[in-house]
């Protein structure tokens, strides 16, 4: 029997050198194309780990206020809680009695606006200095700000002027985006919630909660202005939400401490 199983007409036609030359310039193409590519790629990440960056980015919980416009009015005696004249929410001009003391003490309302919450009831005794109650004039997007708390131990890198994104709990981030801001001010000592920095937070249950796990570092942060928007302010894309934000919207603030060049993580120091 014939071990060769091959046509003796195609070893032959295989084996001519017109064949073999067209079988070397396919390979050759082949190999070509391959290393162009395989090029390209390493070119294209070349550059960008020397031209590209990487955020490198801390994240605490956070609260919308606008302590210029909504503010605690305290009690300027030790004594009596006689009358309560206003209900919360109940809109006042400035002048308006709004809470009768004992020794023939009046407490006016310091300027047009509503009363945002009332702390105490009648008869109930108080101290001086003691909150009475809430008070919210209209609030401008120039006076809001976002109160940050960052962990102790990442918050001691964070320098006044860096960029933040601010993750509003009430706002659709998928539709609207993330509400833009720098760092105004980082407080020179952390905070816990009986800090006196945090008593422009009305709730005592919120303020635990922001610095639950210990001491914090508070970031103030400026929201950006876009006098555009409905918010008047701006936004990471779109136009933001179609309605006002207000005081007490509570979210994630996301701090962009640097921005690092993928080659640094190769070769420190570049």
């Amino acid at each position: 029997m014939d071990q060769n199983i091959f046509r003796h007409s195609a070893v032959e036609k295989l084996s001519s050198p017109s064949q073999l030359s067209k079988l070397l310039v396919v390979v050759r193409l082949k190999g070509w194309i391959v290393l162009m590519t395989l090029s390209a790629i390493i070119c294209v990440v070349l550059m960008w780990s020397v031209t590209g960056q990487i955020p490198i980015i801390t994240t605490g919980n956070g609260i919308l206020l606008a302590p210029d416009a909504q503010f605690a009015i305290n009690s300027p005696i030790e004594g009596v809680v006689e009358e309560v004249l206003v209900k919360t929410n109940q809109e006042v001009s400035i002048g308006t009695p709004l809470m009768r003391l004992s020794k023939g003490i009046s407490i006016p309302a310091p300027r047009n606006g509503k009363v945002f919450q009332i702390d105490v009831g009648e008869g109930q005794p108080i101290k001086v200095g003691q909150v009475l109650l809430w008070f919210q004039t209209e609030i401008y997007p120039t006076e809001l700000q976002v109160y940050g708390f960052i962990p102790t131990q990442v918050g001691e890198r964070i320098k006044q002027g860096m960029h933040v994104t601010i993750d509003l709990h009430a706002v659709d981030t998928q539709k609207y985006g993330q509400l833009e801001g720098v760092v105004k001010q980082v407080a020179p000592y952390a905070v816990s919630a009986t800090s006196a920095q945090l008593q422009v937070i009305p709730s005592q249950q919120v303020r635990e909660d922001l610095t639950k796990g210990g001491s914090m570092e508070l970031v103030i942060v400026q929201p950006k202005l876009d006098p555009q928007n409905k918010s008047g302010l701006a936004w990471t894309f779109g136009k933001g939400p179609p309605d006002p934000l207000y005081p007490g919207s509570m979210g994630t603030v996301r701090v962009t401490l640097e921005n690092k060049r993928p080659i640094s993580y190769l070769i420190p120091g570049i």
